[in-house]
This record gives C-alpha cells, sequence and structure tokens, in this order.
C-alpha cells in the first residue's frame, strides 16, 4: 500500500461534495485538465495566446518543475506593449513597462509562474506574459529592462478550453459549450 499514490486525493466534502453531487444528479460530465492544458503544443493555453499574438518561430519555454509549459515567439511585425495587452485580456492585473516600447520576442507561460520571468531575461525577450502578478520581480523586470504582462490566472487559461472545445467538436461532433465565469 503507497502512501504517494493518495498524496493528491482530495476526499469528497462539504462544498467540493455538493458540487460533484450535482454534476452526478443531473448526469454531467467534468473534464479538468491543468498543466497539460497549458504545455500541450495545439490546444494548450500557451499555444492559444502565441496564436492571438500572431507569434512565429514559436518554441518550448518557461520551465516548471523540469517540463516546459509555456512558449516563446517572435512578432514579424513589432508591436506596442498596449496592443499586445488589449489582445491578451481587457484589463490586466499588471503591466510593468520596462522594456523596449516596440516588442519583437515574447515568452508566455499561462497561470500563475511570474518568476519565470528570469528565464525571459536570460532569452533577452522584450516580453513576459504570464497570469498572476508578483512584486517580487518588479525591481528584477526594472533592472533587466523587460515588458511584463500580468494578464489575469483566469484571462491567461481559457484559450486552451476554447481550442479544446472547438477540437472535441470539430473531429467528434459533440455539442461543447464552453462556460466562461471568470475569477
Amino acid at each position: 500500500f503507497d502512501d504517494d499514490a493518495f498524496r493528491d486525493v482530495t476526499p469528497l466534502s462539504g462544498t467540493l461534495y455538493g458540487r460533484v453531487r450535482f454534476l452526478v444528479e443531473h448526469d454531467l460530465a467534468l473534464y479538468a485538465a491543468h498543466l497539460p492544458l497549458d504545455a500541450h503544443p495545439e490546444l494548450g493555453n500557451n499555444i492559444g495566446l502565441a496564436r492571438r499574438l500572431g507569434l512565429t518561430a514559436v518554441e518550448p519555454f518557461g520551465a516548471w518543475h523540469g517540463m516546459r509549459i509555456g512558449f516563446k515567439g517572435r512578432l514579424d511585425q513589432p508591436q506596442s506593449l498596449e496592443r499586445i495587452a488589449a489582445l491578451v485580456c481587457p484589463r490586466p492585473l499588471s503591466v510593468l513597462p520596462f522594456g523596449p516600447a516596440e516588442i519583437r520576442s515574447v515568452g508566455i507561460v499561462s497561470g500563475g509562474d511570474p518568476h519565470a520571468v528570469s528565464e525571459a531575461i536570460d532569452e533577452r525577450l522584450d516580453l513576459f506574459v504570464t497570469g498572476d502578478a508578483s512584486h517580487e520581480i518588479y525591481h528584477e523586470a526594472l533592472e533587466a529592462r523587460i515588458n511584463v504582462l500580468s494578464g489575469g490566472h483566469y484571462a491567461t487559461e481559457t484559450w486552451g478550453v476554447t481550442l479544446m472545445s472547438e477540437f472535441l467538436h470539430r473531429t467528434t461532433g459533440l455539442e461543447t459549450v464552453v462556460l466562461d465565469i471568470p475569477t
């Protein structure tokens, strides 16, 4: 009996039980994938954002526990930080405009990894896009002269869900619905 096998098991009780009970009683299925959906090279959150921004020469980026979960790439035409921010989300959590005014290279790690800014700095990118903001990276970004856009955890992690929904509909004919419930 391996106790480690149950390390990530969550008891169905309280509010969580109520949510799951509702799904079961109404014959609803729930599919949840977090990191695999961030990192997926065709249907993931990060590749979805890279496509939204029009990045080319896209490569894996953003190491998390030894895996690359994000992507980086180049813009064919330089863009302003304001233009890119508008494409990512309507109201970003924070914008650190410390890098070049004309952005040509972008690294993306959706969700909550603001500390991957160090990798973006090492790779001399003009902009790092992530979900969560962190005051801890302010001076690092300022001193390295890199732009940082924190779009919000939720706002940067809806791209993969939409891509997955479209893929399932296209390949199986399933009717899919994406419920957009921002947090």
